[in-house]
């Protein structure tokens, strides 16, 4: 069922316009000149979704929604959604969806998806803003609660495609996006045992679900 919807999302996405605007592929480049990495990422637009997010295994692909950002925004949305492929999270959140088909029954199995879905949104704000000044980390934040604002009041959702993908806003509650900003005002040496203690408390989730 799972594949049927990834291959399903993945073909509508394919029918989105292909963003071919030097000024943002530039970005692009840059994004990945920053952080050391050479993989292909397509960027494509659509108005069917209210916030930015990275689909594909293979293919990967950013879609923006029809928005008007400006640079520095869309270097901080780019450089999110880089990052969730550069930490391959949506392999994570296939194998999360797999063990939840395979362990259903057990309620214990929600509380890790929900809380997985979390801790992949920090360790993606952690890894973006770990060399950032405070400046640039306050300029992050406000690009997250910008994406918020348009977000609330455009009435597009596509449920399908948020499934299937890495956004800079997940389909959590407002106290996991406040405890994404209340992380991001900290300094990085602490936000790192935290981490690391979210990532330990998931692996005992596993454990006691398949035992």
């Amino acid at each position: 069922r799972y594949v049927y919807h990834y291959r399903k999302a993945f073909h509508t996405i394919c029918n989105y316009e292909l963003i071919a605007d030097p000024k943002v592929l530039s970005i692009l480049e840059e994004v990945n000149r920053k952080y050391h990495k050479g993989i292909r990422i397509t960027l494509r637009k659509t108005s069917h979704i209210s916030v930015p997010m990275g689909i594909g295994l293979f293919q990967k692909t950013i879609l923006l929604p029809d928005f008007q950002y400006d640079d520095t925004e869309l270097f901080y949305i780019i450089a999110h959604e880089c990052n969730h492929f550069y930490n391959h999270d949506l392999w994570v959140k296939i194998a999360n969806q797999l063990f939840c088909c395979i362990f259903w029954w057990n309620p214990l199995v929600y509380l890790l998806h929900a809380d997985l879905e979390n801790t992949l949104e920090i360790k993606c704000d952690y890894t973006v803003s770990k060399k950032m000044c405070c400046n640039e980390k306050a300029t992050y934040i406000q690009t997250i609660i910008h994406c918020i604002k348009r977000t609330l009041e455009s009435n597009t959702a596509d449920q399908e495609l948020k499934s299937q993908s890495a956004g800079l806003l997940n389909r959590g509650k407002h106290d996991n996006i406040r405890e994404r900003i209340e992380l991001l005002t900290q300094d990085s040496r602490s936000k790192s045992p935290l981490l690391i203690h979210r990532l330990g408390m998931i692996v005992c989730l596993v454990f006691m679900i398949s035992s």
